[in-house]
């Protein structure tokens, strides 16, 4: 081997190298840039609070998302499960605060989970915020069999289930 031959292999090392550690820094920036910061899950709760009506629920999805439940106190929440069918019976109007490309859309699309209840898209908006990735805000009319009443109205707080 010559020294041309070993110095040409080396540029082409640390090119790659540099190619490598700038895709890598270029994708952990993009990933950072669309996860939605507290701030936003919390504008989107102050949305849907002012418009919420009895009987509705609210849900964020994807339901790995855990970091949305933390903007919730307070809210009629219902949990969605990671995988399957869920059943939507509890609410008439759903909404959906969704994140990382997620919406009530996909949920009424049935493609990731299989809604037993059909629903319709009634409003869908989306809030966006420097430095955040973008959350969505989608109403959903429950339609089908709806549950009007649970055991747990009944219990006041004397009575403890275990």
């Amino acid at each position: 081997m010559d020294g041309g031959s070993i110095k040409w292999k080396g540029y082409v090392i640390l090119i790659a190298i540099l190619l490598s550690t700038g895709w890598s820094l270029w994708s952990t920036v993009n990933r950072r840039l669309s996860v939605p910061t507290r701030a936003t899950w919390q504008r989107a709760v102050t949305h849907v609070q002012a418009a919420l009506k009895p009987h509705d629920r609210v849900t964020w999805y994807p339901e790995w998302a855990g970091e949305a439940r933390l903007a919730m106190h307070g809210l009629p929440t219902l949990i969605l499960p990671h995988q399957g069918t869920v059943d939507l019976a509890e609410a008439k109007r759903l909404w959906v605060i969704g994140g990382f490309g997620y919406d009530g859309q996909v949920l009424a699309d049935g493609t990731h989970l299989q809604p037993i209840q059909k629903l319709k898209v009634i409003s869908h908006e989306i809030l966006t915020a420097k430095h955040s990735g973008a959350v969505s805000i989608t109403l959903l009319d429950v339609q089908g069999e709806q549950v009007t009443h649970s055991l747990f109205d009944d219990l006041d707080d004397s009575n403890k289930v275990s």
